[in-house]
């Protein structure tokens, strides 16, 4: 005798399917297959990370001090071919009527040596080699350059 659909038990009840489950009982087979199938491919995917960005600009504490005592002796050095702040603790620079300072490790620019600053995203082309360490070495090339000749490049900014 051929077993009828009818008679096939793929129920998992104790005497089998009745007449109009079948049906049924074979949706909810193709249904477990699938979520199967679906959840043994679930760990087998490829993630692209997302581009990737450089992280925002650090915050700005500060711009730098102005001076206390009065406008600086601004000299002439001719490596890098810009005006030093003479007497300064910190790098202030004059280059094409633009003051320049780095402070804190990062640069300012403004239209006076009191400021107001704005950030720079670096140095300017002329500073380009410029690092914070030697800035004692710069004081030293202007008092050097200014003490030996009173008529070496260098003025007395007025604002």
């Amino acid at each position: 005798m051929e077993a009828s659909p009818e008679s096939f038990s793929l129920s998992v009840l104790p005497g089998g399917p009745k007449r109009g489950q079948m049906g049924f009982h074979m949706r909810t087979l193709r249904m477990l297959l699938l979520l199967v199938l679906a959840g043994s491919f679930a760990g087998c995917y490829y993630y692209a990370p997302g581009p990737s960005y450089a992280p925002p600009p650090a915050p700005s504490y500060g711009y730098p001090p102005a001076p206390v005592s009065g406008p600086p002796d601004m000299v002439w050095l001719p490596s890098p071919g810009v005006y030093v702040g003479m007497g300064f603790s910190y790098p202030l620079f004059f280059d094409g009527g633009t003051y320049y300072s780095n402070y804190g490790g990062r640069w300012y620019s403004g239209s006076s040596y009191r400021g107001p600053w704005n950030n720079r995203p670096g140095p300017p082309p002329s500073l380009h080699g410029f690092q914070p360490k030697a800035w004692g070495g710069y004081q030293e090339q202007a008092r050097g350059y200014y003490q030996s000749n009173p008529n070496w490049k260098h003025f007395k900014p007025t604002h």
